[in-house]
């Protein structure tokens, strides 16, 4: 019975220890072929890119009218949750921010729309119109970095070399 407890106790104490390890992620690099298949696929393609993942987002210099829209800097850890929220979190802001997402068909082509109440009923969205094949990088299923809408972001992150498997390394 001694020699039962004392397993119990070290693999619960390893599964305590593995649990503390940096996030493993299975990141996809949106390229040029995936890019077009968001973009110009039909819209419940683009929907199952986006819908449930997590999309790390650079976006450069951005134009004043996006700034007045937007909750986030120029690269931003976006999760597109299913049902249509946003959480965002930037490498400049201290919250998370909370908005919504969806995708409209423009023409040809397909619109990766965001909203925040910043932009006050005005959405800011990517298309291939406006550069946005160049704006998204990555993406990873879920929500592996456990954004909530209004907490505080887990730590800021600057401008260069920013990829999700560095963001997770930081992690615990």
């Amino acid at each position: 019975m001694r020699f039962l407890t004392s397993l119990v106790v070290c693999v619960a104490a390893l599964c305590v220890a593995t649990s503390t390890s940096a996030l493993e992620l299975v990141v996809r690099d949106i390229d040029k072929g995936l890019a077009n298949a968001l973009f110009y696929g039909s819209k419940a393609q683009a929907e199952g890119y986006v819908s449930g993942y997590t999309v790390l987002l650079k976006m450069g210099q951005q134009p004043s009218y996006l700034r007045r829209r937007l909750e986030f800097s120029s690269n931003a850890v976006l999760y597109f949750a299913k049902g249509g929220t946003l959480l965002a979190w930037s490498g400049q802001s201290p919250q998370v921010q909370a908005g919504t997402w969806r995708i409209m068909r423009g023409g040809n082509f397909n619109e990766v729309c965001v909203e925040f109440a910043k932009g006050r009923g005005q959405p800011a969205c990517a298309s291939p119109l406006s550069g946005g094949m160049s704006w998204m990088k990555q993406s990873t299923p879920g929500n592996p970095f456990g954004l909530k809408a209004g907490a505080a972001v887990p730590f800021k992150f600057g401008t260069a070399g920013v990829s999700l498997q560095k963001i997770a390394a930081k992690f615990p």
